[in-house]
């Protein structure tokens, strides 16, 4: 969570086992933090990059496409 003070834009993508506390560190994190949490669903990359860009969209206050 180093990356948290850059003064740019940044993107962290984090993975591994399961049910080892990965979503309660990023909960935790993000009531402190500016950010919005997406999680990718079975339902296909065309779907996830749709629900992505509304979820963006709306996090950042503009129109969504």
């Amino acid at each position: 969570m180093g990356r948290y003070h850059s003064q740019k834009p940044e993107c962290i993508i984090i993975h591994g086992r399961r049910r080892v506390g990965k979503t309660t560190l990023l909960a935790q994190f993000l009531k402190k933090a500016r950010g919005f949490y997406f999680l990718a669903s079975e339902e296909g990359t065309h779907a996830n990059i749709q629900i992505f860009a509304h979820d963006a969209g709306e996090y950042l206050g503009g129109k969504t496409p």
